[in-house]
């Protein structure tokens, strides 16, 4: 799996990283502090890169149906070339969401497969969008006939709130989407986030669904040698700031220990932009740094900077829920199938609107 996500390129030079933070010190931004038939596809998008060409996808529909797919997925810049000789595949068309769902509750074993599916969204440092993430790439493919199981490794137990919930407890917990068709979620958390709850409740709990989504923080960071191995992928969430550009090498350095002197068959990090600005100059700039200590594995898309993160989280629901028409709607969506693309599913499960229900 690896290999889907290494690309060969130069190292940055000597003091080039001291350089960039210079011309990043000033970078620094301040947040910007009715459901949507969701079964639709929004129109897809692809960022313009100032850093790597992408082949230009067909045109979308005029008007997506319930049962459309996208035109095209996004691609890491290292797929170019590839991708260029070889159609990418669109994912599986939905069922009527007048099937009678036939839903696996959490326990049951699920189909599985030898790919691992499972994704880790990792922060060094906070604000960056983790689990905004994570809760909504959830969302997505639990629309898309997955069965999903999202892990709050990060010790913020917030997980919970974008599908509706009004309080804090450990365990698993399951929530049932408002929406025709959707499968449920599962969302564990705990209080204390140790290799014995790894070993004995999130490990089995992984194998009763199709894909696992960690949200990842520093609060699991001693148990990376255990969760890294078990995921196909590892997104890197970062802004266009000075800690994002620093925090880099460290991780770099991090996993290349990992993988050379403790023998862990780990994949290496992906990065994406969120919370980006492409009208900016200074963030177009700060994307080219950051890009270079990225060593091409910084991708594509980008997730643009919008006021329904904070407005869908006050409501205790998910962007895509908010805003489904929205163009950061858009921009999950593409990430999302990028996920669906490098790390693949053996089988869609079968499919089961307002605020999400726990079950």
């Amino acid at each position: 799996m690896a290999n889907d996500h290494e690309t060969q390129s130069k190292a940055p030079s000597p003091g080039g990283l001291a350089k960039d933070i210079a011309r990043l010190y000033s970078f620094a931004h301040v947040d910007e502090g009715s459901y949507r038939v969701f079964t639709r596809h929004p129109k897809p998008r692809i960022a313009q890169s100032p850093i790597t060409e992408i082949p230009t996808p067909p045109p979308a529909p005029a008007a997506m149906q319930a049962d459309s797919v996208p035109a095209a997925e996004p691609i890491l810049a290292q797929d170019t070339a590839q991708s260029a000789s070889s159609p990418i595949q669109a994912p599986p068309p939905m069922p009527s969401a007048a099937a009678a769902p036939s839903v696996p509750a959490i326990g049951t074993p699920a189909p599985q497969s030898a790919q691992k599916t499972a994704v880790a969204i990792v922060s060094y440092a906070g604000g960056v969008g983790k689990t905004t993430f994570v809760a909504n790439l959830g969302r997505i493919l639990s629309a898309h006939n997955e069965s999903v199981l999202l892990v709050d490794a990060s010790g913020s137990g917030l997980l919970p709130f974008y599908f509706g919930a009004d309080d804090l407890r450990s365990g698993i917990r399951t929530f049932v989407s408002p929406e025709p068709g959707s499968l449920p979620i599962h969302v564990m958390g705990t209080d204390r986030v140790t290799r014995e709850w790894l070993e004995n409740e999130v490990k089995p709990a992984m194998r009763t669904v199709q894909r696992t989504i960690f949200d990842f923080g520093t609060a699991s960071f001693s148990l990376r040698p255990e969760i890294l191995p078990l995921c196909a992928v590892t997104v890197i969430p970062l802004v266009v700031d000075l800690n994002s550009l620093v925090s880099i090498p460290r991780i770099e350095a991090n996993n290349a220990a990992m993988r050379e002197q403790q023998k862990l068959d780990i994949p290496r990090p992906t990065y994406i932009l969120n919370k980006y600005d492409e009208e900016s100059e200074r963030e177009r700039e700060g994307r080219e740094l950051i890009a270079r200590q990225a060593e091409g594995r910084l991708l594509p898309i980008t997730v643009r900077r919008s006021p329904y993160v904070t407005e869908a989280i006050s409501q205790r629901m998910t962007v895509v829920d908010y805003a489904f028409d929205s163009k950061i709607t858009e921009d999950l969506y593409q990430l999302a199938f990028w996920l669906k693309r490098i790390a693949p599913v053996a089988q869609p499960a079968a499919k089961p609107a307002g605020r999400w229900s726990e079950a």
